[in-house]
């Protein structure tokens, strides 16, 4: 029996606390550490499929992910209240639940590494086994200082089009710009995947998300408890300031956080796979091993 045969996509919809439904997907033996996969923002759970559908990554670990709600096949509530920070613990514990995962590891991409403030403004640090921010921002406090002014300009477009036409092309430069593309261009169909996504997206889903605000406390503790993080970011990101990352991580309070660098955009968990999957299988493993000593 081959292993994808082994291992088959599994999807599910969950309901978070307040009734609004999770999709969500795994792949993988649940025996195997776990990592829930985190989007960016205007994505869905489509950007990870390269990932699960390459064994030298479902072999190793339980992949996990899930739409962030407002996004891809979750619900799209349009309210301010409905992207309050506590909704968005409550949507990862829904997952944690329904896999019945046990300390999981955080891998977060854009937008989506800031969910872990919200996580752990509701939970000890102790309920993860650690954070990996490959592209990711650390929190919505930290954007400001993150953000990359090309980046804000080509998000703005999107944010506020002018006509169907100007957003068509806003989207379609959106979605280029993600990577380096001097050595990299999305394969297709995950091309028009990705632009079907970002059309599918509600503006005022866009527009909640951007707004929201949340607490940093959590964050500060699980660093000054020692929580394992890897940042893997690329040289040439258009949208988030590396550097700031790392910085403002430290000013948060982690002193050792293991950072690489990458020669590509924003995106580098395709434009760079080897180099992110190796990187990642050497940090979960170091990190398992500490702990289990």
């Amino acid at each position: 029996m081959s292993a994808s045969s082994s291992f088959p996509l599994v999807t599910k919809i969950f309901h978070s606390a307040d009734g609004t439904p999770l999709y969500a997907q795994s792949r993988g033996h649940p025996s195997k550490p776990c990592v829930v996969f985190l989007h960016a923002t205007s994505f869905s759970s489509i950007i990870w499929s390269q990932i699960f559908d390459d064994p030298r990554w479902y072999n190793e670990l339980f992949l996990v992910s899930l739409d962030l709600r407002g996004h891809g096949q979750s619900g799209k509530p349009t309210e301010s209240k409905y992207y309050e920070t506590k909704r968005f613990a409550d949507d990862f514990d829904a997952i944690v639940q329904g896999f019945n995962l046990v300390k999981p590891f955080v891998f977060g991409w854009g937008f989506g590494g800031t969910i872990l403030a919200d996580i752990l403004t509701f939970h000890p640090t102790s309920y993860i086994s650690g954070w990996l921010l490959v592209g990711g921002a650390p929190s919505m406090d930290s954007l400001p200082e993150i953000s990359r002014p090309d980046g804000v300009a080509i998000n703005a477009h999107i944010a506020l089009p002018g006509s169907v036409e100007e957003y068509r092309k806003g989207v379609v430069n959106f979605i280029q710009t993600q990577t380096h593309t001097s050595s990299y261009s999305i394969p297709y169909p995950l091309y028009p995947a990705l632009v079907g996504t970002v059309l599918l997206r509600p503006l005022s889903c866009a527009l909640r998300m951007s707004d929201r605000t949340h607490e940093i406390r959590g964050l500060r503790t699980a660093a000054k408890n020692g929580l394992p993080l890897l940042i893997i970011h690329g040289r040439h990101d258009m949208f988030l300031n590396g550097e700031e990352v790392e910085s403002t991580c430290k000013e948060y309070g982690w002193k050792n956080a293991k950072v690489t660098w990458l020669d590509c955009g924003h995106i580098p968990f395709l434009e760079k796979q080897d180099e992110v999957r190796e990187e990642v299988l050497k940090f979960i493993a170091s990190s398992v091993s500490a702990a289990g000593n």
